[in-house]
């Protein structure tokens, strides 16, 4: 009869070691952490509330206005270099914080000619968690914008007309 409790004691201590571990059955103590992915793409403020931050010189061709910094402007001034870039999963959770780079100035026109610039911000977030099925992306306080899990990992393109 003693044998019959060896085993069932050494399987009540393998089974409170495992639950102490958080069940993974390792001792370690290392934990990993979820497969994450970087959210990138642009955010662009249309010509009608972008605000170029040197004077253009009375610019009246493209090459001019081209890769002059800018930001946002009329009202949209928290659109601008640093601005803060929040990704939330599908249950409204804030789960990584990125921010813009800087703006730059592009020029659009029809036919060729030059008539107005927009102005561009690369965005990046990294160290987004795996595993939502939408996610939501808001730049400053402008409102959120959800995506699909497949589509977030996409090049993103946000629009401020």
């Amino acid at each position: 009869m003693k044998s019959l409790k060896t085993p069932v004691t050494v399987l009540a201590i393998l089974a409170a070691m495992t639950a102490c571990s958080g069940g993974s059955g390792s001792t370690s103590g290392t934990t990993t952490s979820p497969a994450t992915f970087e959210v990138t793409g642009a955010m662009t403020v249309s010509p009608d509330y972008a605000q170029l931050w040197r004077d253009a010189g009375g610019a009246k061709d493209a090459a001019s206005i081209e890769g002059l910094e800018c930001q946002g402007g009329s009202g949209y001034g928290d659109i601008a270099t640093g601005s803060q870039v929040t990704v939330r999963d599908g249950a409204g959770k804030v789960v990584a914080v990125g921010q813009l780079a800087k703006g730059v100035a592009r020029p659009v026109g029809k036919d060729g000619e030059f008539s107005a610039a927009n102005c561009s911000f690369a965005l990046t977030v990294n160290g987004v968690p795996k595993g939502s099925a939408f996610y939501s992306v808001e730049v400053a306080h402008r409102g959120q914008v959800q995506f699909a899990a497949a589509d977030i990992q996409k090049p993103l393109s946000l629009n401020l007309e």
